[in-house]
């Protein structure tokens, strides 16, 4: 999807360009113009979005905008000052449909093109994205999200990647037994200039076909995630892949819950013990009250089967929620697998796990755009 960007003669564009193109938007340099040449640019070629930096007090971005808007149906958005109600007003008399604050506009783009999409204005490249949360360590969440990425895999062959995105102690690296050729952490260090062809070319391929990137076996830490970045990571992956897991701590911090608000569904590991029961009530209950909707969440009892185990009928009203799928309890295949770097759907003979994780990746499907 092709942005233009109309910026004030002699303005520097090359850091509103990296914005866009951190949108998941095309934006080559020959796409930002100065205002009097914006007429010119769409003659040339329409483009998807018209992005219009404004300053009131410029006549020339009025007569841009007047011309933008007789010579593409594609939506105007501005940059502007909301809290200028004259040119507010103009603005959207001459066909602008959004206008998108100085302060923050990484965020408010994200968020008018995503609006834009479901109202269907634009048609954007759209991958689904899941997230996988085990508020309980040890829960096996990197374990759900490895192999149901695998199951998405063989669904979809090279069209599914897994992102770690954990603060502290990524086992994905050593689960997979993979040297990730671009760290985890460089990414997120590096997020504001991140665009779709950067983050493409810094997945490491698994042999089953996964894509991957994980922090390393020998820096198992990101100490550069955060809300921002992890944020950044999330919008491109969905426009990057067709199909998106994100495998995220066991902690609730402002990152999982960022992550949890732009997925597609989230999806909850839980022991069958009481530890992990009562912590995964408290972690849902967090989560919805900073905004993540309950009808996202998805129920997954993992390690299910074991003796002395929870009742499914009380795990599921302590949650409040039913359970999509059990994975069973199953040591031998995840140690067998895991000792060998390789995931589940890759050994013929661990059946009855594999068809579990098999019914997880088609409830979680969905349909990629």
């Amino acid at each position: 999807m092709r942005a233009i960007v109309a910026h004030a003669p002699g303005a520097p564009a090359r850091e509103l360009r990296q914005v866009v193109l951190g949108s998941g938007l095309d934006c080559e340099a020959a796409d930002c113009v100065a205002w009097h040449d914006l007429a010119v640019r769409l003659g040339q070629s329409d483009a998807d979005v018209v992005l219009v930096s404004l300053d009131a007090a410029d006549d020339s971005v009025w007569q841009a905008l007047q011309e933008a808007g007789q010579l593409t149906r594609s939506p105007l958005l501005a940059i502007g000052d909301r809290s200028d109600a004259v040119a507010t007003q103009r603005a959207q008399q001459l066909g602008v449909g959004h206008i998108i604050p100085p302060s923050d506009v990484r965020r408010a783009l994200d968020e008018t093109l995503e609006r834009l999409r479901r109202d269907g204005q634009v048609r954007a490249q759209r991958g689904r994205v899941l997230s996988v949360f085990a508020p309980t360590p040890g829960s096996g969440g990197t374990t759900v999200a490895v192999n149901l990425a695998g199951a998405m895999n063989r669904r979809h062959p090279d069209e599914v990647a897994v992102l770690e995105l954990a603060r502290e102690f990524g086992d994905m690296a050593l689960m997979l037994d993979l040297e990730p050729k671009v760290a985890a952490e460089d990414l997120c260090r590096r997020w504001q200039s991140l665009d779709r062809g950067s983050l493409a070319g810094s997945v490491t391929t698994h042999s089953s076909g996964l894509r991957v990137l994980a922090n390393p076996v020998e820096q198992p830490e990101n100490r550069q995630l955060s809300a921002a970045s992890a944020r950044r990571l999330t919008v491109l992956a969905r426009v990057t892949f067709p199909y998106t897991i994100l495998s995220l701590d066991s902690r609730l911090s402002e990152v999982e819950v960022e992550v949890m608000q732009l997925s597609d569904k989230v999806v909850l590991v839980v022991r069958p013990d009481v530890p992990a029961v009562r912590r995964a009530r408290w972690a849902l209950k967090e989560a919805i009250e900073q905004g993540v909707d309950r009808e996202r969440w998805h129920l997954v009892v993992n390690r299910y089967g074991q003796s002395g185990q929870l009742p499914l009928p009380q795990i599921e009203a302590a949650l409040g929620l039913k359970a999509q799928q059990l994975i069973p309890d199953d040591p031998s295949s995840v140690n067998r697998a895991a000792n060998e770097g390789q995931l589940l759907h890759d050994r013929l003979w661990f059946r009855a796990i594999k068809r579990r994780f098999n019914r997880l990746a088609g409830a979680l499907n969905g349909r990629a755009g």
